[in-house]
């Protein structure tokens, strides 16, 4: 639902105003090399516990996505960029999982803002939707189903910049940090001793290449 709400949005701002003409539009295809990685939140830790213990290491993924912009003057556009993203990390603590690698549907929905010349700002939300899932566990009896643990939806917020070479062509910088979880991890204790809860929630950098068809 929350993205069906977000994508009508996007519909009604992009296309909602019968003043529109050809120059407006812009259509073209974007990769990017992805460095992705957690950030985790801890809930009853105990003292004997650092959270560092259960960090992970960070992972390279990739990104495809086409896009659609809409002009608003000179200095401001609206993008919607549907497409793939590999995301995930390396979860240090779990010697048996190598890395969990994230495949998901996205579709970020951006204010572009020129600031200078050729530089661009970029910010706003991202919707996305897992469709793949591997934890590196090739042993058919595992006992443990890592995917379940894992939510579908995830919901972020990025920030980037990128720079103009010309009509045709850009390249840029990303951030980009959830503020739903991705998953949560629960350590119980057979004594009866509270619960602990350690939230992971993506975030990564990404560099891309951007290729305008409307020259």
């Amino acid at each position: 639902m929350k993205s069906i709400s977000v994508g009508l949005l996007a519909f009604f701002i992009l296309f909602g105003s019968k003043n529109v003409t050809a120059q407006d539009w812009n259509f073209g295809l974007q990769v990017g090399v992805v460095n992705s990685g957690e950030t985790l939140k801890t809930t009853n830790l105990p003292n004997e516990l650092e959270k560092s213990n259960f960090e992970g290491d960070r992972i390279w993924g990739w990104q495809l996505n086409g896009f659609v912009s809409r002009a608003f003057g000179e200095n401001f556009q609206l993008v919607a960029e549907p497409g793939f993203i590999r995301k995930g990390f390396s979860p240090n603590h779990l010697e048996e999982v190598g890395e969990f690698k994230l495949d998901y549907l996205t579709i970020p929905v951006l204010a572009d803002i020129r600031v200078f010349g050729p530089l661009r700002l970029q910010l706003g939300p991202e919707v996305s939707y897992r469709i793949g899932f591997d934890s590196g566990i090739e042993d058919e009896n595992y006992l443990i189903d890592w995917e379940d643990y894992f939510e579908k939806w995830d919901i972020s917020g990025l920030i980037g910049m990128s720079y103009d070479f010309g009509p045709s062509l850009a390249v840029g910088l990303r951030y980009s940090h959830s503020i739903t979880k991705a998953t949560r991890f629960t350590i119980g204790d057979a004594m009866g001793q509270t619960n602990v809860y350690i939230d992971y929630y993506n975030q990564y950098l990404s560099a891309v290449i951007r290729y305008n068809f409307n020259m």
